[in-house]
């Protein structure tokens, strides 16, 4: 992928796994991802104008730049769970609304059904992967007969009411994965430039790869939210 001018080295880095999961999960085929037009496909940009998608994990990497490709399909309602100190960045980002990403299971139903009305939502995206927790959310926010991509393709879950699983395996050798990702290689550095895209926040942390022990012990205990963390090899000492 070329890196914009208007990026730096460490935005770039925080880039391709989060834009091919995010990319895939949308617009994959089934049971790869969600089959959605493709917003680089004639007519894709806006096909969704009116509908509704929901978001598991609006502030993890992926889950930012699942809200971003949705804004550009122009999804009417993007619904993502997040921290409520997120609100205005993923709002910036494209996400109409914001559900404590706490919320009990058997609550989403109805907290969706306060922000859409009548309009059924029939696609969600879980950007987390974690089967009782974001992934039971997403599940519990669509209709029977909706859809849901998850990033953990060894999730195990059984859909209810006629809802289905895709799950989105990223490796770019997959064969079903050459000619959607060979095709969002040649048009996302148009879309950052533009900044129709947007990488995720960073954080670099200095001391190089002895830098590394302090990151994990920091995402471990959940002290890494809606940024990446990024390191400088050449830095160590």
């Amino acid at each position: 992928m070329l890196i914009p001018s208007n990026l730096s080295y460490d935005e770039a880095a925080t880039l391709p796994v989060a834009l091919w999961t995010a990319y895939l999960g949308l617009y994959n085929i089934i049971p790869y991802g969600l089959a959605l037009k493709s917003i680089l496909d004639d007519g894709g940009m806006g096909a969704y104008e009116g509908k509704a998608i929901f978001i598991s994990g609006g502030s993890s990497s992926v889950g930012q730049t699942v809200i971003q490709f949705a804004k550009l399909s122009r999804f009417a309602y993007i619904i993502t769970t997040a921290s409520a100190k997120h609100t205005e960045y993923l709002k910036s980002l494209g996400a109409t609304h914001i559900v404590d990403r706490d919320i009990p299971v058997a609550e989403i139903p109805a907290a969706v059904k306060n922000i859409v009305g009548s309009l059924e939502i029939e696609l969600a995206y879980d950007a987390i992967g974690i089967a009782d927790t974001s992934l039971a959310q997403a599940m519990a926010a669509i209709v029977p007969g909706g859809r849901v991509t998850t990033t953990n393709p060894m999730v195990v879950f059984e859909p209810q009411d006629g809802k289905a699983l895709s799950r989105v395996n990223a490796t770019a050798t997959i064969p079903h994965n050459v000619e959607p990702l060979r095709k969002l290689a040649v048009r996302i550095p148009g879309l950052l430039e533009e900044k129709s895209i947007q990488p995720a926040r960073i954080e670099v942390l200095p001391g190089g790869l002895s830098a590394i022990p302090e990151g994990l012990d920091r995402i471990f205990n959940g002290q890494v939210s809606a940024i990446k963390l990024v390191i400088h090899p050449e830095d160590t000492a």
